[in-house]
């Protein structure tokens, strides 16, 4: 297949999800106003004819990090320090790019054996002019 076609199907396929996407959350939205979960549970089934729904209720929790210096000095170091452990993030990734680039071999191999990177390449599509198939957004080049 010429790139052509290959980016032509591509788009076809990235909006033709992105319409059933937005209809299988209306369903799931549906869906979630319906479960009844259990006291103290997480987890709901919503029962069919010959099939079910599992329903998840997931929390993500991100703590604001200047917030909870101020509950550090509250608790007291220890108290917290059982609730709570320090976690090492880069600066920047850019930083740690530039020292990578300049650092001598044993500095540099004792902070790559630290790092676990995983690529995920991604491809999204941009049509110039026109209609596009399945009501997707146009992109002005």
């Amino acid at each position: 297949m010429d790139t052509d076609k290959l980016i032509r199907r591509g788009l076809e396929l990235r909006c033709s999800i992105d319409a059933l996407k937005k209809q299988l959350d209306e369903v799931n939205r549906q869906i979630v106003e319906v479960a009844e979960f259990p006291e103290g549970r997480s987890t709901a089934w919503v029962q069919g004819k010959g099939c079910r729904a599992r329903v998840i209720n997931r929390v993500y929790e991100k703590w604001d990090q200047k917030k909870l210096d101020e509950a550090r000095g509250a608790l007291g170091e220890e108290a917290f320090r059982e609730l709570f452990r320090q976690v090492w993030e880069p600066v920047s990734r850019r930083e740690v790019q530039d020292f990578l680039a300049s650092a001598e071999g044993s500095r540099r191999d004792a902070l790559l054996a630290a790092l676990d990177a995983k690529t995920s390449p991604q491809v999204s599509y941009e049509v110039k002019g026109g209609t596009l198939p399945f009501g997707a957004r146009l992109f002005g080049f």
